[in-house]
């Protein structure tokens, strides 16, 4: 490598001729100028450095731009966006839309971290996404918040098992009860049903439907009904009839009843001490 080596009072044409003695090459304008601007200890060369660079063409060449980092950025805010307005819609979900709702938050603050030339908007629909699923996720917590407060149906429910009130009976037919119904007779073809587990004269433990065919007699079926209702007894309280302090009554199809198609009967229970039942006979040795 050639050293070149110069005097403070060297002359420029002094200098140019080493450059072409030495080196064979001859300084372009722009060397030249910043040659004699050094020479000359120019007082502009002192300020900030500037990021063009001077080729020994003497062409200016500015520095390369950066290439914009805000396309994506801006394609994730409006991910953030879009995902924010689904999880509102979603918030009655609960818990899955609390756990939707963190998507677009974090899609959002990605997006607003990265964002430096998408600007403006960008930002504005990451910040979007971010409210909107903060929000999404606060209603949906709420929303559990407000399911697992007791409402009025376990009140009401409360309210009905108190045996402080009782309910009222209701008259229906006897052709509307059922096996478990638990009623007072009124001395008529409707009786007063009740809840079981109140105080209650009679209830039913067995229904019953006898053969078709021409009306056998009264003693016939007055014969079938004791035997549809010892074994309905037997099933329904535990213990055959007789070894009960409970017996029982029944109804039996008529001759008219009968004829008319009609041959259902049925059997209650009842204290014969005249004591009032209280609770379901299922099971128990009385």
């Amino acid at each position: 490598m050639t050293m070149l080596s110069f005097r403070a009072d060297d002359s420029e044409a002094a200098i140019a001729q080493r450059w072409a003695d030495q080196l064979g090459i001859d300084p372009s304008p722009p060397l030249r100028e910043l040659e004699r601007r050094v020479l000359r200890q120019d007082a502009g060369l002192s300020g900030p450095p500037t990021d063009a660079v001077v080729t020994d063409a003497g062409v200016e060449e500015p520095p390369p731009r950066p290439e914009p980092t805000g396309a994506r950025p801006g394609r994730l805010a409006t991910i953030a966006l879009v995902l924010g307005i689904v999880a509102l819609a979603l918030s009655w979900l609960g818990v899955p839309a609390m756990l939707f709702a963190l998507i677009p938050v974090a899609c959002g603050v990605v997006a607003a971290n990265r964002s430096t030339s998408a600007g403006g908007r960008a930002d504005l629909r990451a910040t979007a996404g971010i409210v909107m699923g903060v929000i999404a996720f606060w209603a949906g917590a709420g929303l559990l918040l407000i399911a697992s407060l007791p409402g009025d149906r376990e009140t009401e429910a409360d309210a009905e098992a108190s045996p402080d009130e009782p309910e009222e009976p209701r008259r229906v037919p006897l052709s509307a009860l059922h096996i478990g119904s638990c009623f007072n007779p009124s001395g008529s073809a409707f009786v007063d049903v009740v809840p079981c587990g109140q105080p209650h004269e009679m209830e039913v433990f067995d229904r019953f439907m006898l053969v078709p065919g021409p009306y056998p007699g009264d003693e016939q079926v007055d014969a079938l009904a004791r035997q549809h209702c010892d074994r309905g007894f037997e099933h329904y309280v535990g213990l055959a009839p007789g070894r009960s302090a409970l017996v029982y009554t029944y109804l039996r199809p008529g001759r008219e009843q009968w004829e008319s198609g009609d041959r259902g009967g049925g059997c209650a229970l009842f204290d014969p001490t005249g004591a009032d039942l209280t609770g379901s006979m299922l099971g128990e040795r009385r």
